[in-house]
């Protein structure tokens, strides 16, 4: 019994059934001081004291044990094809840095294709939304994904079909990029398209349903607005859906200011803008400058030039008039390296600007892309930081 999907499903069958008494009694001894014993939902617990009313010492374990919120963690919601009952598992994605390759075990082996197309659209929309910095794709080789049932063991041998996971897979991939936890009380599902609208699932019922079996924790259930024209014959209790109409919408039910978190804080995949006002001494003159630096870690292998020049190439240009109108005119280039990103920045600024200047050793580079005095620079200056005075 403790290796079903529907563990709650399952033992809620067993405990109605017809069998005797005491057969009941044997295999519930059997899991009463078992894993299974914390997973063993307030409904089945009931009719477990039920069972055992005569000899209630028999009843030592029977805590519910709830679902906390957890980063990469959260509901799937399916439809079997054969029966047409409702499953729910629990889907785990997480991050692996050395992982070459993204990972799927057990039955996640058939949902390959849904997490690359949840990724792609996670992508999109957190490019859409990003001011003065670029999420690198590539990221998504260091992905696993599990499918688990409520003991946390891993689902081997259930075939998934269909597309309403993508809602789901796509949280839990912003989740581990964000390193935000997934608020354990809400599941959902849907479709995702090319438009990053959410649309339409079968089997709202029989979904909800199923989840409320295995996990009664959850309070609400995210759908697409599609589905919201189908009324539900089954009333169920103390819960609340929430019918969507995009990919942004579902992910700030589960992240609140998910815009103002993407552009403020440094998560897996961001490259971006790092703006430093500073001054610069040249020719014993001190002039305002800001120091440009990538937020990236070059020790990731990963390849930027293809992917990231044009994105940038439109990110300077609107640092350098957005400097421009304070009177701050020349712009210092650090952490950027020199073999790849350098000369494409010469190539971008060189016919915009009064006067180039670079300098660079193995690792770093600073480049001179813009000032009003010419005559004081010349190309190929070597410019320093000007010394804080000791207080």
């Amino acid at each position: 019994m403790e290796q079903e999907h529907n563990i709650n499903r399952i033992l809620r069958d067993f405990l109605q059934s017809n069998r005797p008494i005491e057969l009941k009694k044997n295999e519930i001894r059997k899991i009463i001081n078992s894993n299974l014993a914390s997973r063993i939902n307030p409904e089945n617990s009931e009719l477990i004291k039920q069972l055992f009313i005569d000899e209630p010492e028999a009843i030592t374990n029977l805590e519910f044990k709830k679902i906390e919120d957890q980063i990469g963690r959260t509901y799937g919601l399916f439809v079997s094809d054969t029966d047409k009952e409702g499953k729910c598992f629990l889907l785990s994605v997480n991050y692996n840095s050395g992982n070459p390759s993204t990972n799927f075990s057990g039955s996640a082996e058939f949902i390959k294709d849904k997490f690359s197309n949840s990724f792609n659209y996670v992508s999109r929309l957190i490019n859409e939304n990003l001011d003065k910095a670029y999420f690198i794709s590539e990221v998504k080789k260091n992905f696993e994904v599990k499918l688990l049932n409520t003991l946390n063991d891993p689902v081997s041998d259930f075939k998934i079909y269909g597309h309403s996971i993508e809602l789901p897979l796509a949280i839990a991939i912003l989740s581990v990029l964000l390193q935000k936890k997934i608020d354990s009380s809400i599941a959902c599902s849907g479709n995702i398209n090319e438009d990053l609208n959410v649309t339409y699932v079968d089997g709202l019922e029989e979904k909800i349903q199923a989840a409320l079996i295995e996990y009664p924790e959850i309070k609400k259930f995210v759908f697409p607005e599609d589905c919201r024209k189908f009324k539900l014959e089954k009333k169920f209790k103390s819960i609340e859906i929430i019918y969507i109409k995009n990919l942004l919408e579902g992910i700030e039910i589960f992240f609140p200011n998910f815009r103002e978190i993407i552009n403020s804080e440094k998560f897996h995949g961001k490259i971006g803008l790092i703006e430093n006002e500073v001054e610069i001494v040249l020719n014993n003159t001190t002039l305002k400058a800001v120091e440009l630096s990538l937020n990236f870690e070059y020790d990731k292998g990963f390849n930027l030039i293809p992917e990231v020049i044009p994105h940038f190439d439109r990110f300077f240009q609107d640092v350098i008039q957005t400097y421009k109108k304070k009177g701050i005119v020349i712009f210092l280039l650090n952490n950027f390296r020199p073999n790849w990103f350098i000369p494409a920045l010469m190539k971008f600024f060189i016919n915009k600007s009064n006067a180039v200047g670079v300098y660079y050793d193995r690792e770093r580079a600073y480049l001179i892309v813009y000032t009003t005095k010419p005559d004081i620079i010349k190309l190929g200056t070597l410019v320093r930081l000007k010394e804080q005075e000791s207080t």
